[in-house]
């Protein structure tokens, strides 16, 4: 796959729907659901406005990025659905990230990474229950996502917390203890950066939803 094939890119497993159309160099499109919108009822109309914006049709996909959770029980499952039915009638593979590795693309390249060695992206669940997951400078996973209480985690000075902008409103006061912490949310058009991994991909590959439960509602 080329770096100028074009994919269709797209999440819904956390605050909002975001939709991307391009190529791994070259942004098309993009759809970013209102704030409170039903982010999985709509998301096929926003693939579908997405779609218009780019002047491309369906037939000229070459790949599809989706994220797989952690997030919403619902939406994640609905996000994977589409993605399943559109390598179905169109024969293309699907690449399905961590929710928790998509946050982390919204980051910026060029960010100050002073005496920092690694970093920890952090999602909500429930109440003060967190997905968290390490990165390497390199943005390469040092270990799996976990669930964790919020009061649990090591605020430590040698690394950069990229947390959910929805963060801000479980803990403050917690929050505003670390020393270093970027908050962001995911969008589709930085998905599109691992365009490339799709040649690693199948058509039979699996699309399960990487869901974890906090124990408060297992």
């Amino acid at each position: 796959m080329s770096e100028e094939s074009l994919v269709l890119a797209f999440d819904c497993s956390h605050q909002t729907c975001s939709v991307a159309v391009g190529s791994a160099t070259t942004l098309l499109s993009e759809e970013d659901a209102a704030k409170g919108e039903d982010r999985s009822a709509h998301l096929m109309e926003h693939v579908s406005s997405a779609m218009r914006k780019s002047g491309k049709s369906m037939e000229h996909l070459r790949g599809i990025i989706v994220t797989r959770g952690p997030g919403s029980f619902t939406s994640t499952r609905v996000g994977l659905a589409v993605a399943y039915g559109l390598r179905l009638a169109l024969k293309i593979p699907v690449l399905a990230l961590s929710s928790l590795e998509a946050l982390l693309l919204s980051v910026p390249p060029f960010i100050s990474l002073n005496a920092v060695h690694r970093f920890v992206v952090i999602l909500p669940s429930h109440k003060e229950w967190v997905y968290s997951q390490a990165f390497s400078l390199a943005r390469e996973p040092l270990d799996c996502p976990k669930i964790r209480n919020i009061h649990e985690i090591d605020w430590e000075e040698e690394t950069l917390f990229v947390g959910s902008e929805v963060l801000k409103d479980m803990q403050p006061d917690i929050l505003l203890t670390s020393p270093s912490l970027h908050l962001c949310s995911i969008h589709a058009r930085f998905l599109l950066r691992y365009a490339h991994r799709l040649t690693d991909v199948t058509l039979e590959d699996p699309l399960e939803p990487l869901i974890e439960r906090p124990p408060s509602c297992a």
